[in-house]
């Protein structure tokens, strides 16, 4: 059986015929009317519409641009794009996506690029371990490289993967790419690689292949550490439990992202017990002047210290800040003040 995420989406050309199914009996009128006045003919059966048009994606352009149409409308109505003369039957149904999954598709054009092509550049920021005054690790981070050689950040990358439902297909490749560049490069030490939580639907389907890359590529697997980002999105506690105990029972370590930076952090930390935080780059930014910032960092090492947990400070990007973290026992930090994401790991502070 093949992997959701190793699968991608063509998107049809010419010709083509739509079916739809809505939410409710009036919105088919409406519907059917909106495509009337663009000189389309709509056939109504059974609540399904079908309608043969030259530009099937301008179309269904057309329809989410247009503001008769809400977001929950064009989400709860449901679309597919077949040949003209392909018969109409069950095993279509696993094909029709909501319209504003089809628009979200359509507009996607640098991830599928990216996915395609495998177009991503990785890059490596170091963590550093102000104790022993050494680069003890690096964060792998990605960057999509456009068919012109431009940069796409990955806020962007992770937008477009959300809208088009290619989450899955992007969170794969980075993994991946990740741990092959790190092998290419001799990275040493820490292998610090991001995941989404709600691009895993099947952790011994979607990581199998993790684990076969780590074991031909021949890395120790404890060097390897996978850290959950987007904690505040997680609302399935315990799939995020099964994909860390996956990783756990494979030899990986396991962190959370962006601890602190609201109640989804704190209370994924008491739910999840990871090997390391990452203290969010909100709460350190001039921490030394804060009280507040301070109460809340002292609450969370107390927490972790208790649990047997590491700490990091992300985003240390003054010497203050720095020298602030050391007085409060955190030798292990991220930021510009240390090193910025590079194509060749920094190997010296």
């Amino acid at each position: 059986m093949t992997c959701k995420c190793q699968k991608l989406p063509e998107i049809p050309q010419g010709t083509r015929k739509l079916l739809f199914t809505f939410p409710d009996e009036m919105f088919v009128e409406k519907f059917s009317n909106f495509l009337k006045s663009l000189n389309h003919t709509p056939m109504v059966q059974d609540d399904l519409l079908t309608v043969v048009t030259q530009n099937s994606t301008g179309l269904i352009r057309q329809i989410c641009e247009h503001p008769d149409f809400t977001q929950l409308e064009l989400e709860a109505t449901h679309a597919v794009i077949l040949e003209v003369d392909e018969a109409i039957n069950l095993g279509i149904l696993n094909k029709f996506k909501p319209l504003r999954r089809w628009a979200g598709l359509l507009e996607a054009e640098d991830l599928l690029y990216v996915l395609k092509n495998r177009a991503l550049k990785i890059l490596f920021q170091p963590l550093v371990n102000l104790s022993s005054h050494q680069i003890y690790g690096y964060e792998c981070l990605m960057r999509g490289v456009r068919e012109d050689g431009t940069l796409i950040s990955p806020t962007v990358l992770l937008e477009q993967a959300k809208q088009a439902d290619l989450l899955f297909n992007l969170d794969r490749l980075a993994r991946e790419m990740a741990l092959h560049r790190a092998v290419e490069v001799g990275l040493e030490g820490r292998i610090s690689i991001n995941f989404l939580p709600t691009a895993i639907y099947n952790p011994e389907m979607c990581l199998r292949d993790t684990v076969s890359w780590v074991q031909k590529l021949g890395i120790d697997p404890e060097r390897i550490m996978f850290e959950v980002v987007e904690t505040e999105s997680v609302k399935d506690f315990k799939h995020l439990k099964s994909i860390l105990n996956f990783y756990r029972e494979k030899g990986f370590k396991t962190a959370l992202d962006d601890v602190g930076s609201g109640y989804a952090g704190l209370n994924s930390l008491a739910e999840l017990l990871p090997d390391l935080i990452k203290i969010d780059r909100t709460l350190i930014q001039n921490i030394e002047q804060l009280p507040i910032k301070q109460s809340i960092v002292t609450a969370l090492i107390s927490i972790a210290r208790t649990n047997n947990i590491e700490v990091l400070a992300e985003g240390v990007e003054t010497t203050a800040e720095r020298d602030y973290l050391i007085a409060q026992g955190i030798y292990k930090m991220q930021g510009y003040l240390f090193g910025k994401p590079s194509s060749q790991p920094q190997t010296t502070l």
